[in-house]
Protein backbone atom coordinates (compact mmCIF):
# COMPACT_ATOMS: atom_id res chain seq x y z
CA UNK A 1 0.00 0.00 0.00
CA UNK A 2 1.33 3.27 -1.15
CA UNK A 3 -0.69 5.96 0.70
CA UNK A 4 -0.15 8.24 4.36
CA UNK A 5 -2.70 6.62 6.45
CA UNK A 6 -3.45 10.26 8.01
CA UNK A 7 -4.19 11.88 4.48
CA UNK A 8 -6.82 8.93 3.94
CA UNK A 9 -8.10 9.25 7.47
CA UNK A 10 -8.49 13.20 7.18
CA UNK A 11 -10.90 13.02 4.24
CA UNK A 12 -12.98 10.46 6.06
CA UNK A 13 -12.89 12.70 9.24
CA UNK A 14 -13.32 16.07 7.57
CA UNK A 15 -16.58 14.61 6.17
CA UNK A 16 -17.95 13.76 9.28
CA UNK A 17 -17.10 16.98 10.89
CA UNK A 18 -19.20 18.84 8.47
CA UNK A 19 -22.02 16.87 9.38
CA UNK A 20 -21.10 17.02 12.95
CA UNK A 21 -21.65 20.88 12.31
CA UNK A 22 -22.77 22.90 14.31
CA UNK A 23 -23.42 20.91 17.36
CA UNK A 24 -19.61 19.41 17.60
CA UNK A 25 -16.31 20.78 16.67
CA UNK A 26 -12.76 19.07 15.42
CA UNK A 27 -10.68 19.66 18.25
CA UNK A 28 -7.39 20.51 16.30
CA UNK A 29 -4.94 19.67 19.21
CA UNK A 30 -6.67 16.07 19.30
CA UNK A 31 -6.11 15.75 15.50
CA UNK A 32 -2.92 16.39 15.89
CA UNK A 33 -2.13 13.38 18.32
CA UNK A 34 -4.16 11.23 16.22
CA UNK A 35 -1.87 12.04 13.00
CA UNK A 36 1.01 10.95 15.14
CA UNK A 37 -0.68 7.72 15.87
CA UNK A 38 -1.55 7.47 12.17
CA UNK A 39 2.41 7.06 12.08
CA UNK A 40 2.84 4.57 14.31
CA UNK A 41 0.01 2.51 11.81
CA UNK A 42 2.32 3.57 8.43
CA UNK A 43 4.98 1.53 10.00
CA UNK A 44 2.43 -1.23 10.60
CA UNK A 45 1.29 -1.55 7.73
CA UNK A 46 4.86 -1.43 6.26
CA UNK A 47 5.95 -4.70 8.38
CA UNK A 48 2.60 -6.46 7.40
CA UNK A 49 1.98 -5.58 3.67
CA UNK A 50 -1.90 -4.82 5.16
CA UNK A 51 -4.00 -5.20 1.83
CA UNK A 52 -6.57 -2.66 2.70
CA UNK A 53 -7.16 0.46 5.27
CA UNK A 54 -10.83 1.11 6.17
CA UNK A 55 -11.59 4.48 7.97
CA UNK A 56 -14.97 4.57 9.70
CA UNK A 57 -16.24 7.38 11.62
CA UNK A 58 -19.02 6.14 14.51
CA UNK A 59 -21.67 9.18 14.31
CA UNK A 60 -22.72 8.00 17.22
CA UNK A 61 -19.44 7.64 19.71
CA UNK A 62 -17.71 9.79 17.07
CA UNK A 63 -14.61 7.37 17.50
CA UNK A 64 -12.30 6.87 14.57
CA UNK A 65 -11.56 2.94 13.86
CA UNK A 66 -9.04 2.36 11.22
CA UNK A 67 -9.39 -1.23 9.48
CA UNK A 68 -6.37 -3.42 7.73
CA UNK A 69 -6.51 -6.45 5.92
CA UNK A 70 -3.05 -8.83 6.42
CA UNK A 71 -1.84 -11.65 5.53
CA UNK A 72 -0.63 -12.36 9.21
CA UNK A 73 1.68 -10.14 12.23
CA UNK A 74 5.63 -10.65 12.24
CA UNK A 75 7.38 -10.25 15.22
CA UNK A 76 8.44 -6.96 14.00
CA UNK A 77 4.82 -5.94 13.26
CA UNK A 78 3.81 -7.26 16.19
CA UNK A 79 5.94 -4.66 18.55
CA UNK A 80 4.57 -1.52 16.48
CA UNK A 81 1.36 -3.48 17.22
CA UNK A 82 2.44 -3.38 20.94
CA UNK A 83 2.69 0.39 20.91
CA UNK A 84 -0.82 0.62 19.55
CA UNK A 85 -2.68 -0.96 21.97
CA UNK A 86 -1.28 2.03 23.79
CA UNK A 87 -2.68 5.14 21.87
CA UNK A 88 -6.00 3.19 20.48
CA UNK A 89 -8.87 3.04 22.90
CA UNK A 90 -9.70 -0.29 21.24
CA UNK A 91 -8.05 -2.78 19.29
CA UNK A 92 -9.99 -6.21 17.38
CA UNK A 93 -8.24 -8.82 15.52
CA UNK A 94 -10.44 -11.20 13.67
CA UNK A 95 -9.78 -14.02 11.01
CA UNK A 96 -11.79 -12.70 7.14
CA UNK A 97 -11.63 -14.67 4.19
CA UNK A 98 -8.10 -16.37 5.07
CA UNK A 99 -6.97 -12.77 6.26
CA UNK A 100 -6.83 -11.28 9.49
CA UNK A 101 -8.59 -8.16 9.90
CA UNK A 102 -7.28 -5.38 12.54
CA UNK A 103 -9.66 -2.67 13.40
CA UNK A 104 -8.19 -0.05 15.85
CA UNK A 105 -10.60 2.16 17.57
CA UNK A 106 -9.26 5.81 18.13
CA UNK A 107 -11.14 8.33 20.56
CA UNK A 108 -13.15 11.03 19.25
CA UNK A 109 -11.31 13.93 17.82
CA UNK A 110 -14.50 15.67 18.22
CA UNK A 111 -15.68 18.88 21.62
CA UNK A 112 -19.38 19.78 22.11
CA UNK A 113 -19.41 23.34 20.70
CA UNK A 114 -20.98 26.21 22.91
CA UNK A 115 -23.55 27.15 20.86
CA UNK A 116 -24.78 30.91 21.93
CA UNK A 117 -28.34 31.91 21.26
CA UNK A 118 -29.39 34.88 19.37
CA UNK A 119 -30.03 37.90 21.13
CA UNK A 120 -33.11 39.61 19.70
Amino acid sequence: MVFKTFDVANTVIEEASTRFKPLFGLNRQKLKVFEKHCSVVDSFIQATDAKTLTVDVDEIKMTVALILELDAISMEAGDILLQLTEKAEHICVKPKNNELELTLVFQSLWNKERIVPEVK
